[in-house]
């Protein structure tokens, strides 16, 4: 398997950015939502994984 680490990069800041903007008073982020924002990322792009 191989995942396409540059757009699921490009994807994850987009979405950092995103709840950055929306949630000003966020500064930081649990190990965990890091995972689910990951996993949620692939979860709907699927083209981001190759065999």
């Amino acid at each position: 398997m191989k995942i396409n680490t540059e757009k699921l990069y490009i994807l994850y800041t987009e979405k950092i950015n995103k709840i950055a903007d929306d949630l000003p008073d966020k500064s930081s982020f649990e190990p965990r939502e890091i995972v689910d924002i990951i996993a949620l990322i692939l979860e709907r792009n699927p083209d981001l994984i190759t065999k």
